[in-house]
């Protein structure tokens, strides 16, 4: 299965902030999820099952820096 880049998430739902950032927390932990169960050992705040931090991110306006 390839990830699909956190990005082309953000910009599949440019229209709405909201479902923008839903969507960017939702695959950011199914890609940790992911890098868990195949021992990839990515590391680091980026690699958490934290929806709800990877959420808050986005909508900080991280994701565009």
């Amino acid at each position: 299965m390839q990830m699909q880049s956190p990005a082309k998430v953000i910009a599949a739902g440019q229209g709405n902030p909201d479902k923008a950032c839903e969507r960017y927390a939702t695959e950011s932990v199914r890609q940790n999820q992911m890098n868990l169960s195949l021992g990839a050992g990515l590391v680091g705040p980026a690699w958490s099952n934290d929806f709800r931090a990877h959420r808050s991110w986005c909508e900080q306006g991280n994701n565009l820096k």
